[in-house]
């Protein structure tokens, strides 16, 4: 019973078989590029999910 409280919500971490730029990417298009939701439904800082899309090179 307490294995779902322990367990980090859907999409808070990348999965084992996804890269963080793939996390990121699938990230903006369940949220339709919406930056301020997907950064929420990632469990990220807006300015963290900035970040990130700019250090990876996604969206250029």
């Amino acid at each position: 019973m307490l294995k779902p409280l322990l367990e980090p919500p859907f999409g808070a971490r990348p999965a084992a078989s996804l890269s963080e730029r793939d996390w990121i990417i699938e990230g903006l298009k369940r949220n339709r590029l919406h930056r301020g939701k997907t950064a929420r439904s990632l469990g990220l800082s807006r300015k963290t999910l900035y970040n990130k899309i700019k250090k990876l090179r996604i969206l250029e």
